[in-house]
């Protein structure tokens, strides 16, 4: 009984410790992931087009935005200055997320009138599902797999020993056995013991498929497909990398909460001697999912810039519906702002989003709004740089 309990005690530790060595090693930014525009809040302060949706996207360690043709701007993380991350440091705490996601920016702008304008702003994540580095299935199937794998080889060791010790009818130390397969001494030795490794390995993927078509639970058919593929490829780092993939294109769409301010000054001459606070704006975006192809984001926006008659409080509230993929998506939204002048100010805006190669991003847009009893059409074109995937 006191050997079965040491012997339960003992695996316990090794999965936790190797549950451990996978967090611990694998850099956050492994997960950084390049499906949506890496949009930051400065330029739509900056922006002459009205639409105020802030697109919410999982941090990045560096964004690039040019806007137009006549603004640039840029955003940072934390997570450019801590290169060697793990997923265990970022995942440490809620507070540990929500530093390595915030995000400060900055940019400038040619208005239309020729005006000189400088913005910043930074960007909180309250909660993101779309992120691969805080995805719990993904952590729990490389856990998983590797803890089978793990005790799969040990188990195939044990078996290779007990079978040379019952053909040769005399006890051979198993650290002797182990020492020579460990150090590739004998060829036949390891051929013996990876060939039962494949067989047992085998095994464990006709036993999880079997549980995965008895209840069919969602994570339950990854592990298996996961293990599947470590079984016919035997790399580990490519099993990593299409998993990834396969998280990826479910995570694109999945729930996201941001909020985001900043502020913006311009200065009519060139000297930077005269100057004034222009604009101030605070966003909050909700994206969800709308099955596999679709996403919806709810946003708001609160902005009080400054006038000739003093200042002026304005509230915005749409709504854009993207239909796609992690490649490229179309989108048409709906959006109303009110002022104490105008009213309420209708606008309409349709568009498509592409990505033109790894972490080059653009979007072509076309905005319509009616204030005062005037139609306007404004055309936009924007270009998005951001961190690229790593690959290794």
């Amino acid at each position: 009984m006191k050997k079965a309990i040491l012997f339960f005690i003992i695996l316990l530790w090794q999965s936790i410790a190797l549950a451990q060595f996978l967090t611990d090693t694998i850099p956050a930014g492994w997960g950084t992931l390049d499906y949506s525009i890496p949009e930051s809040p400065v330029f739509n302060l900056l922006s002459e087009k009205p639409d105020n949706i802030l697109t919410p996207v999982s941090a990045k360690p560096f964004n690039v935005e040019i806007a137009d043709f006549r603004g640039f701007g840029a955003e940072v993380s934390p997570l450019a200055i801590a290169p060697n991350l793990s997923l265990g440091e970022f995942n440490k705490n809620w507070l540990s997320q929500f530093w390595y996601r915030s995000r400060l920016s900055v940019g400038t702008n040619i208005s239309n009138k020729d005006v000189l304008q400088l913005s910043g702003g930074l960007r909180f994540t309250i909660f993101d599902k779309t992120d691969l580095r805080s995805d719990k299935m993904f952590q729990n199937i490389l856990d998983s797999v590797l803890n089978i794998v793990h005790n799969v080889k040990e188990k195939a060791i044990d078996r290779v020993i007990e079978e040379i010790n019952c053909d040769t009818c005399k006890k051979i130390s198993p650290a002797v056995i182990k020492k020579r397969y460990y150090d590739k001494q004998d060829t036949l030795l390891v051929k013996k013991i990876e060939e039962k490794e494949t067989e047992l390995l085998k095994q464990e993927v006709f036993g999880i498929r079997w549980m995965n078509s008895a209840n069919g639970d969602e994570m339950q058919k990854l592990l298996y497909e996961t293990l599947k593929n470590y079984y016919e490829k035997k790399d580990f780092p490519q099993v990593i990398k299409d998993l990834r993939e396969k998280r990826k294109q479910d995570l694109w769409n999945a729930q996201i909460l941001e909020i985001a301010i900043a502020g913006m000054k311009e200065f009519p001459n060139k000297y930077f001697s005269d100057s004034a606070l222009a604009k101030v704006g605070i966003w909050t975006t909700f994206g969800f999912p709308l099955g596999k192809k679709g996403q919806g984001l709810l946003g708001g926006k609160y902005e009080m810039a400054d006038t000739i008659t003093g200042k002026l409080h304005s509230f915005s509230l749409g709504t854009r519906y993207y239909y796609g993929t992690t490649e490229w998506r179309l989108f048409g939204q709906l959006q109303c702002e009110y002022n104490r002048y105008s009213k309420f100010i209708p606008a309409i805006s349709t568009g498509v989003e592409l990505k033109i190669t790894d972490g080059l991003w653009t979007r072509l847009s076309a905005n319509c709004m009616r204030d005062n009893n005037k139609y306007y059409f404004i055309p936009a074109v924007n270009l998005f740089f951001g961190s690229k995937e790593k690959k290794k």
